[in-house]
């Protein structure tokens, strides 16, 4: 069944129309043009008006349905780094967080945290990056937490209880910063006793510092 929605959009207000839309199917059903061009053959103004008026829809009905960006990486390029260099911020920026201390234990998720706002599983990090950071001491190893038991910390299977957190993607800021975010939970092992559920997520931004990205700032979020 067609449907009538109004588009609230101020862009195509002001070219007076409406749109009937069906999925991603659309067709204007009211249009109101004032023309004070000199007169051209009518078949001829019918076909320069037709692709010119389509043109303009087109754009303005893709710029009314990409509302402005937020959350992670709002308006941030991927930094697209060698595995190495993406590994190595990740570890600074959890360097930033914890004291690496012989009893702080570390997984990481493997989904990562998506753009913008929720958390929803975004890509997996990548089997490279996972290995790098294991080798340079970053994480202990992953796990894909369970709960099973609301208010509780998640289950993983660990020697010993810990943190698990989740990464988004390296954003880069500027020529010479990247930003990047990390959800970190605290889990408990199925041979420990249960803790109450506890995490916080934090956004870093960092600089190239002899070789070597270093926190430059850093900032918690506030959880919805």
């Amino acid at each position: 069944m067609w449907t009538m929605r109004r588009v609230v959009c101020p862009a195509l207000m002001a070219i007076g129309f409406r749109v009937v839309s069906r999925g991603t199917r659309r067709e204007v059903n009211r249009l109101f043009v004032m023309n004070d061009s000199p007169r051209l053959p009518a078949l001829a103004f019918a076909a320069a008006f037709a692709a010119a008026f389509a043109a303009a829809v087109g754009v303005l009905v893709a710029a009314c349905a990409a509302p402005p960006e937020e959350g992670r990486g709002a308006g941030l390029a991927d930094a697209d780094l060698p595995v190495a260099e993406a590994a190595q911020s990740y570890g600074a920026a959890l360097r930033a967080s914890f004291d690496f201390e012989p009893g702080l234990s570390l997984l990481l998720e493997p989904a990562s945290l998506p753009r913008g706002l929720g958390d929803d599983p975004g890509p997996q990090v990548s089997d490279a990056v996972r290995r790098a950071m294991a080798e340079q001491g970053s994480i202990q190893g992953t796990c894909t937490p369970r709960v099973e038991r609301a208010g509780n910390a998640p289950i993983c299977d660990a020697p010993i209880p810990g943190y698990v957190v989740r990464l988004s993607e390296v954003y880069r800021l500027s020529a010479d910063t990247l930003q990047l975010h990390v959800l970190v939970r605290r889990y408990d092992t199925p041979a420990t006793a249960p803790h109450s559920e506890f995490g916080f997520e934090e956004v870093y931004q960092l600089v190239r510092r002899d070789g070597r990205w270093v926190v430059a700032r850093k900032g918690r979020l506030a959880r919805r």
